[in-house]
């Protein structure tokens, strides 16, 4: 099976690498609280970021 990439362009994540892709292996999305308009950038979050 060949490895799943995931791609980082936040730059304020410390898991963010030079070449756009996360250091995890793994990323946590979890919903964000009181959303309920269907848009994505309202719905989900990474829970696996952490700040540099």
């Amino acid at each position: 099976m060949d490895k799943q990439r995931i791609n980082c362009t936040v730059y304020s994540c410390k898991h963010n690498e030079k070449n756009e892709t996360c250091s995890l292996p793994e990323i946590n999305v979890c919903s964000c609280s009181n959303c309920s308009s269907g848009l994505p950038d309202d719905e989900s979050m990474c829970a696996s970021y952490r700040s540099k």
